[in-house]
């Protein structure tokens, strides 16, 4: 089961609102992993958790760089749309480190 689908379903009912903590956490990769690239010696993946629960939303996979403010407005544009097909009217906050600010991400909600 993928992470959002287990996290929908820890729930009775729709939230009145929630709030997704965004962070990179580093995973090191050894020789010739895939995605990993010439000095960059590490997957970065994108995770978003449920700030009052921490409960995993979702994990993304990327290479070791950060994400452009466009790559992770359209991973979480994803995000986002899959949890408004169950909860429609839920108020939806993000939340993340500075990186994270920036007018691709903040025009999502």
């Amino acid at each position: 089961m993928h992470p959002y689908r287990a996290f929908i379903a820890s729930y009775a009912i729709a939230p009145v609102s929630i709030t997704l903590d965004l962070d990179h956490t580093d995973d090191v990769t050894y020789a010739q992993q895939a995605l990993s690239f010439y000095k960059h010696h590490c997957y970065l993946p994108l995770l978003v958790f449920e700030a009052n629960s921490c409960a995993l939303v979702t994990a993304v996979l990327h290479p070791g760089k950060h994400l452009t403010g466009a790559e992770n407005a359209m991973i979480m544009k994803r995000v986002i749309r899959l949890l408004r097909r169950h909860w429609p009217q839920t108020h939806i906050l993000l939340r993340g480190d500075g990186h994270f600010a920036n007018p691709e991400l903040m025009a999502l909600i």
